[in-house]
């Protein structure tokens, strides 16, 4: 019988296996995303994705699970890339910024700044084009739909970083 457990089970380690490969494959990694709010550098709390370490254990902030990544892999280049929708305000910059926020609190727990490199995409690589959004049928969809775009993607790009 398949149940909504066995559902968050299968979900779960087909996460943790593509977390487990990434670290094989580093050009080929998507990590969980931050999401921010609108024309702003805050990013949304609760969106910032939980990771379950295992059966029965608390779940981890993004943040708290980044810090321990680059901790148990001290050699690890990580990009942080800043994402904006196309009605923000200056999109390049916003996404720049976002980045940087990310990289802050990353530095503020004693990672190396030389480990993060950001970049800003602006609005040019949304996960959800306009054409789309403008088709949507309420005002409610399309805010949410361009909630997905303003984000900020991880991914590793080296594991050569030396002090």
């Amino acid at each position: 019988m398949i149940s909504l457990k066995n559902i968050a089970k299968v979900c779960l380690g087909s996460l943790l296996l593509a977390l487990t490969c990434s670290l094989v494959t580093p050009d080929r990694t998507q990590l969980p995303r931050f999401w921010f709010l609108e024309n702003s550098t805050v990013f949304v709390q609760d969106s910032a994705f939980y990771i379950q370490q295992g059966e029965g254990a608390e779940p981890v902030q993004l943040m708290e699970w980044m810090i321990g990544v680059f901790n148990d892999n001290p050699t690890v280049i990580m990009e942080v890339q800043g994402h904006a929708d196309s009605n923000e305000r200056e999109p390049n910059g916003l996404g720049l910024s976002r980045a940087t926020v990310i990289k802050d609190s990353l530095v503020a727990h004693g990672i190396a700044p030389g480990r993060i490199v950001t970049t800003s995409k602006g609005a040019q690589e949304p996960l959800i084009d306009r054409t789309t959004i403008d088709r949507m049928k309420t005002k409610v969809e399309r805010a949410l739909a361009r909630q997905e775009n303003r984000r900020v993607d991880m991914k590793f790009v080296a594991w050569d970083w030396k002090p």
